[in-house]
């Protein structure tokens, strides 16, 4: 009866089964999906920075957040004072491996300068190993031919920002409000390139550097402040005990050395030559996110924009390697532009390499999907070994500022030990947000009181008299009061710019020591996560240690509530997606039902008694609903078996990281199996309810009346 009165109504019956079908499909694919996702976002997480737990002080008025609250300013965690004996007490507890103090603090950094300063720098370091010198800027030494080569690229490379300079300096003399400082300007730019001002350079080095210093270096533009996130730790134990963590150049700072890791990703992003960046950018696009120049607006813009930056390039080359370097291109134009676009000859004044490297890097420059492969491996075989591709190098020194707890600023010149990534993550801009850096310098950068900074403190308080007086003596102190010696002069008034910064951290009363403000907890069983976090938040309340415990998702901020509103997301779907089949199941049992009247009174007069007609109609409902849902479980039963088999392609730098990799390989999730023949059977019971009640209270003789 009840497969008769299916196939009766087949036509309402077959919309129910396809929303059914459809729930039950959405139900397994998406709980699948989110469940894989999840365990690859926490191995994203917890092998890269956060472990398994995290611990920070119970008195922190912002909540951790590993990747950032979405603020530039450092969050207010607390501290955690006496960090190392803290960690040999929770690497005493059950089930934990290894905890790692950390510390979040936010630098600035003034990313590369202007170009007149670049090549300042370039020729104060060649002249020194020249001279047989330790080089400022690098920790490493320049062999003399390299170094000959440097000075002559600086020196080239100068006197070719002095011409352009001075080209838009007399184009806009005419218009400029102060003549008299233009016309100075004019003449520091042109001795800047007159051969009599480099022959003295070779005879004083020093005056010549002074000069340009003090008159060429402020005409240049300033250089650019950037931000960045820098997680101080143990670097030795951090590099040991996060497996994804590889060194991909330099090597680790010696125990108790100062220096900086930097991420490979913000190396390759923020301190690398634009020209680069964007040719590397439009690689990637088309390369593993599948688009074209001609088809993403992004990719067409940089595109379009690139052959601006040519003189990235020729500011850096010497006069011989622009001679060599024009003849090299002009050939590679000449057969790689289908067009002939490289074959033209150039028109502008004979003679002039340096302008006709220009125009040549210009068409160069000009890709499109045709030539952008052909293009991009001649600017990395060809022209990148040229060039300072980026403006800080492992080797070298970075100075980096912060602003401390007490607000006073702090600047360290850091070693740069070398790049760092954690793998599978290359591509993920978030896994590569923060440079590594030890916590003696974090502490530093953050604030801390240390015993070097009490003595240069203590120094300085007896080289310049400061006395502590009483607030009851403050103004007798400051206005001379009731002094003696009356004839006493003003002594000399210290200048903020001698004070030095731990001057105003032990007046601010900002806390010293072995300090941190998190630590990241790494277990032996991730399995017993719950019932660590419990044990270790008990063990802060019995002793009062004054400090809570979250989960790595927690800890991770937004980033790791994304799981947690995808749930939240696809729970609501399937839940309307339910509800609408549970009153469509509904609607079409009622007319089935109120059709069937007669042929239900019938049954009733034969005998039929209310159970019966009660379980035809359930009967209906539930072959209807798990019929459909065990299509749909089925479908996509199959679908997530192929996706394991062949993957899910990552398609940008966020789903990389929620991937845990270029692709995302789900397994079947049990559960989501289960909650389909769940929802499916409560939608079939629900749905048949009202139908069946409907049903069991015709009477026979009110059904036989209608016939007649």
């Amino acid at each position: 009866m009840s497969w008769r009165s299916l196939l009766a109504h087949r036509g309402s019956s077959g919309l129910v089964a396809m929303i059914i079908a459809f729930g039950a499909f959405l139900v397994v694919l998406g709980t699948t999906l989110i469940e894989s996702i999840d365990q690859s976002m926490s191995q994203s997480i917890v092998a890269s920075v956060a472990g398994h737990l995290q611990v920070y002080s119970a008195d922190a008025r912002d909540e951790l957040a590993l990747y950032g609250s979405g603020f530039m300013a450092d969050d207010d965690l607390g501290e955690l004072r006496d960090a190392d004996a803290l960690r040999q007490l929770l690497e005493a507890q059950p089930n934990v491996k290894a905890a790692v103090p950390m510390g979040i603090v936010m630098t600035m950094v003034t990313r590369g300068g202007s170009e007149i300063d670049r090549a300042l720098e370039d020729l104060r370091d060649a002249q020194a190993a020249l001279g047989d010198e330790p080089a400022p800027r690098l920790t490493g030494a320049l062999g003399q031919q390299e170094a000959a080569t440097m000075y002559e690229r600086s020196r080239a490379r100068l006197r070719k920002i002095a011409t352009e300079m001075l080209e838009r300096a007399e184009l806009g003399r005419d218009l400029a409000l102060n003549v008299a400082k233009v016309d100075k300007d004019i003449e520091t730019l042109r001795r800047v390139l007159s051969d009599a001002f480099w022959q003295q350079a070779t005879q004083d080095f020093g005056a010549a550097v002074a000069f340009l210093d003090e008159e060429l270096a402020p005409l240049g533009e300033n250089g650019k402040l950037d931000y960045f996130r820098n997680l101080g730790c143990d670097l030795q134990r951090f590099a040991k005990l996060f497996d994804r963590f590889e060194l991909v150049s330099g090597e680790l700072p010696p125990a108790g050395e100062r220096g900086i890791l930097l991420a490979e990703r913000l190396y390759e992003r923020r301190l690398k030559l634009k020209v680069a960046r964007v040719l590397d950018t439009i690689k990637e696009g088309r390369d593993k996110r599948g688009k074209t120049i001609a088809g993403d607006s992004k990719l067409a813009t940089m595109a379009r924009r690139l052959p601006d930056k040519y003189r990235e390039v020729t500011y850096q080359l010497s006069e011989g390697e622009v001679v060599a370097l024009a003849a090299t291109l002009a050939g590679f134009l000449a057969e790689s532009r289908v067009d002939g676009a490289g074959a033209a000859e150039y028109e502008g004044e004979p003679g002039d390499a340096r302008e006709e490297l220009n125009w040549l890097l210009r068409r160069f420059l000009a890709v499109d999907d045709q030539v952008f492969d052909a293009s991009y491996g001649f600017f990395y075989r060809e022209i990148a070994p040229l060039l300072d591709l980026h403006w800080v190098k492992v080797g070298g020194n970075l100075l980096v500022r912060s602003v401390t707890k007490s607000g006073y600023y702090r600047g360290l010149q850091l070693p740069v030990w070398g790049i760092y990534r954690f793998s599978g993550l290359e591509d993920s801009d978030l896994a590569g947000a923060m440079n590594l850096v030890d916590m003696d310098t974090f502490r530093a950068l953050y604030g801390v009181m240390t015993p070097e900074m009490q003595a240069e403190l203590s120094e300085l308080r007896n080289e310049v008299g400061i006395e502590d007086v009483s607030r009851e003596g403050a103004e007798s102190a400051l206005f001379g009061g009731d002094n003696d010696d009356d004839g006493q002069e003003v002594g000399e008034v210290v200048s903020a710019s001698k004070v030095p910064i731990a001057h105003g951290l032990a007046q601010a009363g900002t806390s010293g020591g072995d300090i941190a403000l998190n630590a990241a907890i790494i277990l032996e069983d991730a399995e017993l996560q719950d019932e660590t976090m419990a044990s270790l938040m008990r063990l802060s309340s019995e002793r009062e240690l004054g400090f809570q415990v979250v989960g790595w998702r927690q800890a991770a901020g937004m980033v790791g509530q994304f799981v947690a509103v995808m749930r939240g997301v696809l729970l609501v779907a399937i839940a309307i997606i339910f509800l609408v089949a549970l009153v469509i199941i509904n609607n079409a049992l009622v007319m089935s039902t109120s059709e069937r009247t007669i042929e239900i009174g019938t049954l009733r007069a034969i005998g039929a008694q209310r159970r019966f007609v009660l379980a035809s109609i359930v009967f209906e409902a539930g072959v209807l609903s798990l019929f459909s849902g065990g299509l749909g479980v089925l479908s996509a039963w199959c679908l997530v078996v192929w996706l394991g088999a062949t993957g899910i392609p990552a398609w940008n730098d966020v789903t990389t990281f929620l991937f845990s990799g270029a692709r995302l390989f789900p397994e079947v999730d049990p559960v989501g199996l289960i909650g389909a023949v769940v929802a499916v059977g409560a939608v079939a019971l629900l749905s048949s309810f009202y139908p069946a009640y409907l049903a069991t209270r015709v009477e026979p003789a009110e059904a036989m009346a209608d016939r007649e």
